[in-house]
């Protein structure tokens, strides 16, 4: 029975007969809760709630409700309903609970999928980029996305389950342009060295690649990933100089005076050799005669232009940069004074060099920059990036070609992880098919005066919903994420005709969502307002953050080699001469699954996540193989009364005879399942059910410690007892199920 179902039925009533208030069932079950305090009750409605419509202090209102609903049908089904404070507890029989629950269960009825709510929800998740290695981290998302897929099609959503796929992009010019550019010619195994030769016969490149990688171990995907990592290596600035920055030069410092107008500020005059220069400072700690780093007209601080503008009658031609602005210290206001800084000494040696670039001056010892400036360099690889982005987007051109072949490679090795992990989608979107559709939308909407032209950009202003200004097109008509997200949604509110849309994307969009949902609205999607981003923090290392640009990242055949060696030797290599390779290996990969889904699940969302595959794969603790021990472990007790009481009839089990406070708490947790689930679809958290089957476990291994099945004191007693224990290991089966984990009957 679930009793918040209950409670909420007789409330209904109550709030509709007396108060004129017109409660739905759905939403009163919601608000049912389970208090911390088992003596105050099995379950609790907070009452504090109704205050401001019936104006009346909560208390007030618990003690009035307590009275009306002690007259409802629904009073029969609890052994005490009492106001207490702003709360109206609700106490169960335990007997009348354990008749209720345990039968139920065993039944099937109990753990079914509940009845159809004529609600369709849209799941987006995992969201991974071709071209990248999929890694540890990835996981975290397709294990929140999968698990909120079972939550709510058990809950009775229909649910669409969806992926959206990152397959166009800078990340896949830099992949493709190095592969091309300068991994094809240096090497001697492919036998192909350019990218005519590649596109001419994409057969048989494509089985030499993967050749190679068969003889390397690597997984194809993970091969373009570190062309990825290989490509950003090369354009990284930092490698070859230690003042990274074009169009920042050394100057001197000829003259300073304060402004007229503002104390605080100096005039500066600044000299870069034979030209020289005004600009107006705020900074401090420099004199006359310093070496200070001056931005020049035309270049980029911080992403900014720097150009001239007038400083209250003065005009001031570029800037004179802080420590901060050169990501030396933290310090905004200290000017960059060459000579004071020690660790740069040897920087700049003579007045010579006034003037040059300070990457110039900079530089590192590096082969790559014989006969050229460092500047030079990185703006020729970055051109050629350039143009193979433009490639990517001409179809008929052997970059695209490649892309075409490329991408599919990414896409059927994402499949083949789907496939291991059990994670489903029925439909794929490619980041790519929304391009041309979003600028369609930006342009539709501008027509209609949603969006406004600024400075040649579109965007929308969100001042009402106290949120930054929207940009959804750049004024050289390029689109931008926010294009492409608006295309997205509009296609799954008008083609799939979703009611609740949830995106499962990392805490660092948080912002950009809020901003997309508010945009929806003004566009008139009233689904909007359904419309959720599941935030969450993402998964570091002990060293800290993973990054495939940076190479620093837990591939994840890596984490799958890792996982199955250590449950290889640590839970069945015991198992060999009794269990057929076939039952091994699957056990493996069910028991790895769990490791990796329950790790990733049994979180705050919004926190960082620190992997740790030794405490994750613990027998014992919170972790996902010990919630599969306590399944098998269920099992195995059923197995030893299968064989010493064949006679044994469930069906016949005497509840009452439950008295036990260790079999009554774990009557009472069983019977709060169904609450379990709906907290976790209410607050789309998973996590909720983690922690409540980690507490049912404990409280069934209480129970177990406490009371025993086979030497109880009569058959009578086993029989319950077997009932009850039967009912533990389908509950956890069930919701160990819910959030993508496969149990074992042995172990």
């Amino acid at each position: 029975m679930n009793y918040s179902a209950v409670i909420a039925s007789g409330l209904a009533k109550v709030f509709k007969d007396n108060f004129q208030l017109d409660k739905s069932n759905d939403e009163l079950e919601k608000l049912v809760e389970v208090p911390k305090n088992l003596k105050m009750g099995d379950l609790a409605f907070p009452c504090f709630i109704l205050a401001k419509a019936l104006k009346k202090a909560p208390p007030m209102i618990a003690s009035e409700i307590e009275e009306l609903f002690l007259k409802t049908d629904e009073a029969k089904n609890f052994s005490s309903v009492k106001a207490m404070g702003p709360f109206l507890n609700f106490k169960i029989d335990r007997s009348q609970m354990a008749n209720a629950t345990i039968p139920a269960i065993l039944s099937g009825d109990f753990l079914s999928t509940r009845p159809q709510k004529n609600h369709k929800v849209m799941v987006e998740y995992s969201q991974p980029n071709t071209h990248k290695a999929f890694h540890v981290g990835h996981t975290r998302n397709v294990s929140l996305g999968d698990a909120l897929v079972r939550l709510y099609e058990w809950s009775g959503h229909e649910v669409v389950a969806v992926n959206y796929i990152g397959d166009v992009g800078a990340h896949i010019a830099k992949c493709l342009w190095f592969f091309t550019e300068h991994y094809l010619p240096n090497q001697s195994t492919l036998e192909f060295k350019n990218l005519q030769d590649c596109v001419k016969d994409l057969k048989t490149f494509k089985e030499k690649v993967f050749e190679y990688c068969d003889s390397k171990n690597m997984v194809v995907a993970e091969f373009l990933g570190q062309m990825y990592s290989d490509a950003t290596e090369l354009l990284d600035y930092t490698r070859l100089a230690k003042f990274p920055y074009p169009g920042i030069l050394s100057a001197k410092v000829e003259e300073i005076k304060t402004h007229p107008e503002n104390e605080a500020w100096k005039v500066v005059k600044v000299s870069t050799g034979e030209n020289q220069f005004q600009v107006v400072c705020g900074g401090t700690e420099f004199s006359e005669g310093d070496i200070v780093a001056y931005a020049s007209i035309g270049s980029r601080v911080a992403g900014r232009l720097v150009g001239e503008s007038d400083k209250k009658g003065i005009l001031s031609q570029g800037m004179i940069l802080s420590e901060k602005e050169l990501n030396l210290t933290d310090d905004k206001n200290k000017i960059f004074r060459f000579d004071q800084a020690t660790s740069n000494a040897e920087i700049i040696s003579s007045n010579s060099q006034i003037g040059q670039e300070i990457s110039e001056i900079t530089r590192k010892e590096n082969k790559e920059l014989e006969g050229k400036s460092v500047n030079e360099l990185i703006a020729s690889r970055n051109k050629a990036v350039s143009n193979a982005l433009k490639q990517l987007e001409s179809p008929g051109s052997d970059y695209y070609s490649l892309w075409q072949e490329t991408k599919e490679w990414s896409m059927d090795e994402f499949k083949k992880i789907y496939h291991w992990l059990d994670a489903r989608f029925d439909h794929f979107f490619f980041e790519s098919d929304v391009g041309e559709p979003g600028k369609q939308v930006v342009k539709e909407f501008l027509e209609k005066g949603v969006f406004e032209k600024n400075e040649g950009a579109v965007g929308v202003r969100l001042e009402d919903k106290k949120l930054p200004f929207f940009l959804v097109l750049k004024s050289d008509g390029t689109g931008l994420y926010s294009t492409k997200d608006l295309a997205l949604a509009k296609l799954k509110f008008e083609k799939y005709k979703i009611d609740k849309s949830i995106y499962v994307v990392d805490v660092a969009q948080s912002l950009h969502f809020q901003q997309v949902f508010a945009t929806l609205e003004k566009m008139g999607f009233e689904q909007a307002k359904d419309s959720f981003h599941l935030a969450y923090g993402q998964v570091v290392l002990p060293s800290g953050k993973m990054s495939s640009r940076k190479g620093n990242v837990i591939l994840f055949s890596q984490l799958q080699d890792s996982l199955e060696q250590n449950i290889q030797s640590e839970f069945l290599n015991k198992y060999r001469n009794d269990w057929t390779p076939e039952e091994i290996e699957e056990a493996k990969r069910k028991i790895a699954i769990a490791t990796i889904k329950y790790g990733m699940l049994n979180q705050d969302n919004n926190k960082n996540i620190v992997f740790d595959l030794t405490e994750w794969t613990a027998k014992s603790g919170n972790t996902g193989p010990y919630m599969m021990y306590a399944y098998a472990r269920t099992c195995s007790i059923l197995r030893e009364l299968e064989e010493k009481k064949p006679e044994m009839d469930l069906s016949k089990a005497d509840f009452s005879l439950l008295e036990h406070e260790t079999e009554q708490a774990l009557v009472r947790k069983l019977s709060l399942f169904h609450e379990a689930v709906e907290k976790s679809v209410k607050s789309n958290e998973p996590q909720s059910l983690c922690i409540y089957l980690f507490e049912l476990s404990k409280d069934f291994s209480r129970m177990y410690s406490n009371c025993s099945v086979l030497n109880a004191d009569n058959e009578a007693l086993t029989t319950a007892r077997a009932a009850l224990v039967k009912a533990s290991g389908l509950v956890i089966q069930k919701g160990l199920a819910l959030i993508g984990i496969d149990t074992l009957e042995r172990m």
